[in-house]
């Protein structure tokens, strides 16, 4: 038709685009068709903590014909990972525009092709605006993640990045894939084993203890210390007599 594309507006807490990299569009879409004489549609993003776009997912105002249309992302982490996009880019000719991308959030994360684009293919790029406190990405150039240029004979747009720009290209390293074993590291301890080559545990008995539960009690020789011995002609002293006489008991009254 001959208008602009329709409009998206969505506020949520984290939002997540996975394009599972297939060949079919994934994600937000307010484009403008290759039959339409309309430009590309404003999307309004507001998300609370994290918006994520991976694998090819897309969010796009881009047009086929005529000038881009606008997205505004208001979020506090955004994540573009594995060809995850945000683009305003037009694919006409010398009469249109690359739309318009603002960014305003926290930290910004673009890896393995995460890119934001206003690119025009004939006519002049668009403009793109990143405010954000960081801004990682490991492409070789910024360039390569912000990207507001003519292809073919139009002038560029601008780029105004806000944000300290932190290039990790070469300063990444890939994790190997082959992990420790968890069977190499870590014994068998409760496996069948050589009796042999096992530790033991041997108590042995002492005192009134018994070697064994099984085993007889044993009589050891108990020594005692002697008492010292008595001085010849000692006798033991005589018992004293008793000083009380002792009295029948009687009987009470005369029977």
């Amino acid at each position: 038709g001959a208008g602009d594309a329709g409009d998206v507006t969505i506020t949520a807490r984290n939002l997540l685009i996975d394009g599972q990299n297939t060949a079919s569009f994934t994600g937000i879409d307010s484009t403008s068709t290759s039959n339409s004489t309309g430009d590309g549609g404003t999307i309004n993003l507001s998300i609370a903590d994290t918006l994520t776009v991976r694998n090819g997912g897309q969010i796009s105002a881009a047009s086929a014909t005529t000038s881009g249309g606008n997205i505004a992302l208001d979020v506090a982490r955004l994540r573009l990972f594995n060809g995850g996009a945000i683009s305003a880019t037009v694919y006409g000719g010398f009469d249109t525009e690359g739309g318009n991308v603002t960014i305003n959030s926290g930290n910004i994360v673009a890896l393995n092709g995460g890119a934001i684009t206003a690119q025009a293919n004939q006519g002049r790029g668009g403009n793109i605006l990143i405010n954000a406190e960081v801004f990682l990405h490991d492409a070789a150039s910024t360039d390569q993640v912000l990207n507001a240029s003519s292809r073919i004979t139009g002038n560029d747009g601008t780029v105004q990045n806000n944000a300290p720009n932190t290039d990790l290209s070469g300063s990444l390293t890939v994790l190997p894939t082959n992990y420790l074993s968890a069977a190499d590291q870590l014994g068998d301890r409760c496996g069948t084993s050589d009796p042999d080559s096992r530790g033991r545990f041997i108590v042995q008995g002492r005192g009134g203890l018994l070697p064994g539960p099984d085993d007889p009690a044993t009589v050891r020789p108990v020594r005692c210390r002697a008492a010292p011995p008595t001085s010849a002609g000692t006798t033991p002293p005589a018992l004293s007599s008793a000083s009380t006489l002792v009295t029948a008991a009687q009987g009470f009254g005369n029977r």
